[in-house]
């Protein structure tokens, strides 16, 4: 069975996720709002404390783990833990002016910019209406917006970025560059680019991190680089103590065979695997161009290939599927190909809401990658 566009039981269906999201959008974010926490948004409370230690601590500060979560609980984070801060330097232009404002402002702000991006990485050159609304109502967005998180923000990057690279390579890659302080969603990108053979795009984001590299440098202190690279032991060390508690939100096959009980010496060589057959998928998807198939591909196989990405990382898979759905409308999606995206669209809700017991976000991926690889490239 072909589902296309503009037939009635398609419109049903996309009328029927629409209103659902929504409703879910709705009334996540209510419960939110309504709780009786002053700092509600998840992870955001120290993105915000973290841009106001830059304004009276030298910003090597944030990787040191005697000083960070003292200022942190400071300003008000509750509990005995603290938020580590991972990012690397070329983060910290985006946290600097959130510590000017106040909390809700700085909130506002970044998820405002954060979303208005997003949105247009999906939606330009040719808005479609339709996937631009949903891609507001997905789960995915307002996941992210009540983490507190950086998703929408990352998904904008890395979607404008590929869809512009064939055309604008330049803009492309200033987009994929300035997306390096996620390193672990890049992974994959460089081999996409490369067997595409968008050489000016990949100059293009080598400079640009380049370029923002010596900036933060030059603006938060040249030893900042050697400061983030030495405390990296010490985050993974404590995550890898502290993390059990939130396996449930990582969509990887590390955090599924860690809710399975599977100790790293088994885990570690299974990623590493799946990375590699990750890897030459990509090479074989982008060979004819950087299509919005080979961009869910390329979404798809970054999740299964990197050990480490949480649900908020998630608009990004969200804007993929979107963009393959709209490029698809005319010619038809297969029955498997529907049920495979519409589960890409709502297994986060399943990882946020059903925790350790229904460990599916490998799985679904999984899925997704055996109906995309099933089929011939477009």
């Amino acid at each position: 069975m072909i589902w296309r566009g503009t037939d009635r039981r398609s419109e049903v269906l996309g009328l029927a996720l629409g209103t659902v999201f929504a409703v879910y959008f709705v009334l996540y974010g209510a419960a939110t709002l309504l709780r009786a926490d002053p700092f509600p948004f998840g992870d955001f409370l120290a993105i915000w404390a973290d841009g106001r230690l830059l304004a009276s601590h030298p910003a090597a500060d944030l990787y040191d783990p005697a000083i960070l979560p003292d200022w942190q609980h400071a300003i008000g984070l509750a509990g005995p833990g603290s938020t580590p801060f991972p990012y690397p330097p070329n983060f910290l232009p985006v946290i600097w002016p959130l510590g000017k404002l106040s909390y809700y402002p700085a909130f506002a702000a970044f998820s405002a910019v954060s979303l208005c991006i997003y949105l247009l990485g999906i939606a330009l050159p040719h808005p479609k209406l339709p996937l631009v609304l949903i891609a507001v109502a997905a789960p995915t967005t307002i996941l992210t917006l009540v983490a507190g998180q950086s998703g929408l923000l990352t998904a904008g990057l890395f979607l404008g970025g590929l869809r512009a690279a064939p055309v604008r390579p330049v803009l492309g890659g200033v987009l994929l560059g300035l997306l390096a302080f996620k390193p672990q969603l890049g992974l994959l990108v460089p081999v996409a680019l490369a067997v595409a053979g968008a050489w000016r795009c990949i100059t293009a984001a080598a400079v640009t991190v380049v370029l923002v590299a010596l900036a933060t440098s030059a603006a938060f202190g040249w030893h900042i680089w050697a400061d983030w690279l030495a405390y990296l032991p010490t985050f993974s060390a404590q995550f890898e103590r502290e993390s059990s508690g939130i396996d449930f939100l990582m969509p990887t096959l590390t955090g599924t065979l860690r809710l399975l009980g599977a100790s790293p010496s088994v885990a570690r060589p299974l990623q590493i695997a799946l990375g590699l057959v990750a890897a030459v998928w990509v090479w074989r998807a982008c060979r004819n161009g950087l299509g919005p198939r080979s961009v869910l591909v390329l979404a798809t196989a970054i999740f299964l290939a990197t050990p480490y990405a949480f649900v908020y990382d998630l608009p990004l898979l969200t804007g993929a599927v979107l963009l393959f759905v709209g490029d698809r409308a005319g010619t038809g999606l297969s029955t498997p190909e529907v049920a495979a995206l519409v589960l890409a669209l709502v297994f986060p809700v399943v990882l946020v809401h059903a925790g350790a017991a229904l460990p599916i976000g490998c799985a679904s991926l999984l899925l997704l990658a055996c109906v995309l690889a099933a089929k011939a490239p477009a």
